[in-house]
């Protein structure tokens, strides 16, 4: 059977460019246009191109037009073998048949409460996938929507369900946990919409209130271990307030009392052009602005705590100095240069050393240099804070027994240096 359902695929992968043409790309992510809206698809040249993590908008601006992204299209990540990750937005609305199959690097998956439609093959085949949590709006999870998940362990099923179709979760030999929301059993399609791994080994979670229901239903009846679940009486952030300044990160925590409730939560920012949030809280600046980052329990009950996340412009640095310019050193000496960053409030005052003549001299990632044969090198020092200032020390390694004082004048000049170019081009030491 998983032969010909794969088949059914890679034909399907071989249809027509015109059902999967896209209308623009922004931002690394294709688009087709449907009225006001728009939704993520691919390129049909090079399906499977989307890699990494990736972070889908909730708005997109094209040709001065914002469009609010509320689709994610047939196959739109379909054969995307190296996706590791996938931020789904609060704007999706529905995620169609295909969209993420055979994502096999794909490890976990939080679908948002605003989804509603799950179609079928939706994530099927991503053999690496091993958490699931389901929002509370979608109402059917369609036939062989997670079939072939081989390492998925764990599964939250919203509270909205009402049906799993045909196979939604066979063939997932690792499935140890199943929570259900559903307040009463969803329908299944006969006994397959889980395999028997699941039914013999997995322990299926479901409000307290509902356990006998679920222990009643011909199919829900078949697992042999169940948890009752406790309702999440109390819901709290570490920080209420948070400033980042340019790309930096942190990291928010949630308590869920009592400690029995499901620590499942549904994290989600206000404003996702100016901070991030990941399914474990790590918040991440974007650019300028504000946005309201929100933790929901998805077992029913609705509690949600937030965090006023500002993040702040970098403040650039202004001008850069080094504590020796040029220095006449002999060879296997050292000499440390440290570079100070202006103003004092800028946000990063990090250099990145290099040596134009490594030969003659090498420079560490802390800017101390060690001299290696007879010659001159440019050591600079440039800011990483995107200001792209530079500064720069020359350092003339000496013969043996050479001191940068040449004529013993008690001072180091234009007179030495001229000496030191002479023997540099000639060989020859000339007093």
């Amino acid at each position: 059977m998983k032969n010909v359902l794969m088949l059914f695929v890679a034909m399907a992968a071989m249809l027509p460019a015109s059902m999967s043409a896209y209308d623009f790309k922004e931002g690394g992510l294709f688009y087709n246009v449907n009225g006001n809206e728009v939704a993520v698809t691919f390129e049909f040249e090079n399906v499977g191109s989307y890699s990494g993590d990736v972070v889908i908008p909730e708005t997109v601006v094209h040709n001065g037009v914002e469009y609010p992204v509320t689709a994610i299209g047939y196959k739109a990540f379909c054969f995307c073998y190296n996706l590791t990750s996938i931020e789904i937005p609060n704007s999706i609305d529905s995620i169609s048949s295909h969209a993420f199959n055979c994502c096999e690097r794909l490890q976990s998956v939080v679908i948002p409460n605003s989804v509603v439609t799950l179609y079928p093959c939706a994530f099927n085949s991503c053999t690496s996938l091993k958490s699931v949590v389901i929002g509370n709006s979608v109402s059917v999870i369609e036939e062989y929507c997670f079939q072939y998940c081989e390492q998925l362990t764990d599964v939250v099923i919203g509270s909205s369900v009402t049906y799993l179709a045909n196979k939604a979760f066979y063939d997932c030999p690792s499935l140890r946990k199943v929570t259900c929301l559903a307040p009463v059993p969803p329908m299944m399609d006969g006994s397959y919409s889980f395999s028997y791994d699941a039914y013999a080994y997995a322990t299926l979670s479901v409000p307290g209130a509902s356990m006998q229901a679920y222990r009643n239903d011909e199919n829900w009846g078949l697992f042999r271990h169940y948890l009752s679940l406790t309702p999440t009486e109390h819901l709290s952030l570490d920080k209420m307030s948070l400033t980042l300044h340019g790309n930096e990160s942190q990291q928010l925590t949630a308590t869920v009392l009592p400690a029995d409730a499901t620590q499942e939560l549904m994290w989600t920012s206000s404003d996702e052009s100016v901070a991030t949030v990941s399914q474990s809280g790590l918040v991440s600046a974007v650019a300028f602005g504000h946005a309201v980052i929100t933790a929901t329990t998805i077992d029913g009950t609705d509690l949600s705590a937030s965090c006023d996340v500002t993040v702040l412009p970098v403040q650039q640095a202004e001008s850069i100095q080094l504590n020796v310019t040029t220095a006449g050193l002999n060879e296997g000496s050292t000499l440390q240069l440290t570079a100070t960053v202006l103003p004092e409030e800028c946000d990063i005052k990090t250099v990145i050393w290099t040596s134009d003549n490594p030969s003659v001299a090498t420079v560490d990632s802390n800017g101390l240099v060690t001299t290696h044969s007879v010659g001159t090198a440019t050591i600079t020092a440039t800011t990483i804070d995107g200001s792209n200032l530079s500064t720069t020390c020359t350092v003339t390694l000496l013969p043996v027994g050479v001191k940068g004082d040449v004529n013993s004048d008690s001072s180091v000049d234009i007179i030495d240096v001229t000496k030191l170019i002479d023997y540099l081009l000639s060989g020859s030491w000339s007093h």
